[in-house]
């Protein structure tokens, strides 16, 4: 994927949208033989600030307004409205929508490339987000805080595959248990 990104002229971009991961990922899927084993991991950062989904995600938020609301969440985070957040919430959501869509694409590909029964794929998160929902001194409100508390280690971990039935896992479970 480095050999994509660098054809592309990605290599050096600060942060990449989750359709060109996903679109080298689907381009050496595409390249490799059936019978090639592969390990493909791709972080799609989307979801984290500042948020600013494709516009199709944004339920009619201007580019401006966007950039105004992350500027404001960096200089005076004290100061965003309730209305402000609920416009980042959103964001975030549409954000979170266009990552999935993203992953179902994948799925999409793989499947019509005749790979879904060998494939074992894991989506997860390093974290999960805060929007206010406590209230905690000198701390940067929109983001995540640096101890752990549910906000921030609930994440969602899936394991899909043509090969695996459905299954459902109430228990504590780490990052480590994945391997």
């Amino acid at each position: 994927a480095l050999e994509w990104f660098q054809t592309n002229g990605m290599l050096n971009q600060p942060s990449v949208s989750a359709s060109s991961i996903v679109d080298a990922i689907l381009d050496r899927i595409s390249v490799a033989n059936s019978d090639t084993a592969l390990f493909l991991w791709g972080h799609l950062m989307d979801t984290h600030s500042p948020y600013s989904p494709p516009e199709q995600y944004r339920k009619g938020i201007s580019k401006e307004d966007i950039q105004t609301l992350n500027q404001k969440i960096r200089r005076q985070p004290h100061k965003i409205t309730s209305s402000e957040r609920d416009v980042l919430k959103n964001l975030y959501i549409g954000s979170a929508k266009y990552v999935d869509d993203q992953i179902s694409r994948m799925i999409t590909h793989i499947k019509s490339a005749g790979r879904w029964d060998e494939t074992l794929l894991i989506v997860t998160s390093d974290h999960g987000e805060m929007f206010s929902e406590r209230s905690i001194p000198d701390y940067y409100p929109f983001e995540h805080p640096s101890y752990l508390c549910d906000y921030v280690t609930h994440v969602p971990l899936v394991l899909a595959s043509g090969a695996l039935s459905n299954k459902t896992i109430n228990k504590t479970i780490s990052g480590i248990d994945i391997a």
